[in-house]
């Protein structure tokens, strides 16, 4: 695994099967049930997708273990399970306010009950196909499907659907295993939409666990080439295991990363705009400029990535283009953080142009916006004092400095700041503009 956000899907995956473990034996022995409970309530401070299991839990019963024959016993298993769907519910309750809360969940108005709809039914066979066949894997998905593959994947859900209802009574495994991929998959196809992704793998670690235990079932009961078989199963895992290697590589890198997602999807904005930041890192100026283009054409609404073609022409020392890029970025900003990081921009650049004076009024508007970011305005004040310094005006600069060490910056910042205020208060202001 080469993405640490994901460690939370595979604790919770751990104890979720750690819970049906410990269920199947309280079912057999008539123990371990508060075990199986305990390793739930794991499961749902870890991931919020553990709240999916007692449904699962249920369908275990009517198969394989077949303890749900009729109404009546559904209902009994169901209120055998009522502190499991209790936890659930208070899970599932808490995610979606703290979504709600912190703005991490698109508006209807945004993101309308059409395109979500759409957005499920195409994911379920999303997700299945990137299952039993990992192929073209990106760290995330923005493109919408189309009007023709939702409506493919509505007329094939639907005949699915109808497929296993007319052969029930035969297919037991296999509706099992759907149901199961569907149930815990179900919060992540859209319905309450948030971030940038549409899809991710990562969303499949868990689901994907009914899949292999069909698989894993079927293959135990194989009589006829059975050695064939399990040759042929041994090619794939290595086939794999040389696939997961390649990926482990790309993942290790930002550049490989980003590369070769724009190479697999060049219709990606975020990954464009992610790889003119590794070609800016390396001050590769003229490639960056070329990917943060082709971002803001994909994306012309989004203010970072101009902001981040202006600081391509400024390393090109085109300062006057980048001053209209950074103006074009604060028009489309709804965001307090990003009108910090332009307006710091901004100040630079006119330091760089010799228009000390426009910049330190920059700076004065980052330092005085309300809600300010800390670590941004800390950095205007800085910037603010080595001009003031380099002027001589020594006496006005300390306030700034000292203003530093009253904001949430880094230990090593402040010791750095306070040994320069030692320092500076033992120059005499008319030397001040020469210590820099």
């Amino acid at each position: 695994m080469a993405w640490l956000a994901t460690r939370g899907y595979l604790l919770c995956t751990t104890f979720c099967l750690l819970t049906v473990l410990f269920y199947l034996r309280a079912i057999a022995q008539k123990r371990y049930s508060f075990a199986a409970l305990l390793c739930f309530a794991l499961a749902t401070c870890t991931k919020g997708i553990g709240m999916m299991l007692p449904p699962v839990l249920l369908l275990i019963d009517w198969f394989p273990l077949r303890r749900i024959i009729s109404p009546q016993t559904a209902f009994r298993c169901a209120i055998e399970k009522t502190p499991f769907f209790a936890l659930s519910l208070l899970t599932g309750t808490t995610a979606f306010l703290a979504k709600q809360t912190h703005g991490g969940m698109a508006p209807i108005e945004q993101y309308g009950l059409v395109e979500r709809f759409g957005q499920a039914v195409y994911g379920i066979w999303f997700y299945l196909l990137k299952t039993v066949s990992p192929r073209h894997l990106l760290p995330l998905y923005e493109k919408h499907p189309e009007c023709w593959q939702v409506l493919f994947s509505m007329v094939l859900l639907t005949v699915v659907l109808i497929f296993l209802f007319l052969f029930r009574h035969r297919l037991f495994p296999i509706i099992g295993t759907f149901g199961t991929f569907l149930i815990l998959i179900f919060p992540m196809l859209g319905i309450t939409q948030s971030g940038v992704q549409l899809y991710a793998d990562r969303f499949t670690y868990f689901a994907a666990v009914s899949v292999s235990v069909l698989f894993s079932s079927g293959l135990s009961r194989v009589r006829v080439l059975r050695r064939t078989v399990y040759l042929a199963v041994s090619v794939f895992i290595c086939i794999f295991a040389l696939q997961t290697g390649t990926y482990a590589f790309v993942w290790g890198d930002e550049g490989r990363l980003w590369s070769r997602t724009v190479m697999e999807d060049d219709a990606s904005a975020i990954g464009h705009n992610e790889l003119g930041l590794v070609f800016l890192d390396q001050a590769e100026y003229e490639e960056a400029l070329v990917h943060f283009q082709r971002a803001n054409q994909l994306n012309p609404r989004s203010a970072m990535v101009l902001h981040n073609a202006a600081l391509a022409l400024a390393g090109f020392k085109r300062y006057h283009a980048a001053l209209e890029k950074w103006d074009e970025a604060a028009s489309l900003t709804r965001s307090v953080k990003e009108t910090c990081k332009i307006m710091l921009a901004r100040g630079w650049a006119c330091e760089q142009m010799g228009d000390s004076v426009h910049a330190e009024q920059i700076y004065d508007d980052l330092i005085e916006l309300a809600g300010a970011d800390p670590m941004l305005c800390a950095k205007a004040l800085q910037l603010r004092a080595v001009l003031k310094i380099k002027d001589g005006r020594i006496g006005s600069a300390l306030p700034d400095l000292q203003r530093i060490l009253d904001l949430p910056v880094s230990s090593e910042k402040k010791e750095k700041v306070s040994s320069v205020l030692r320092e500076l208060k033992k120059i005499p202001e008319a030397e001040a503009s020469g210590i820099f």
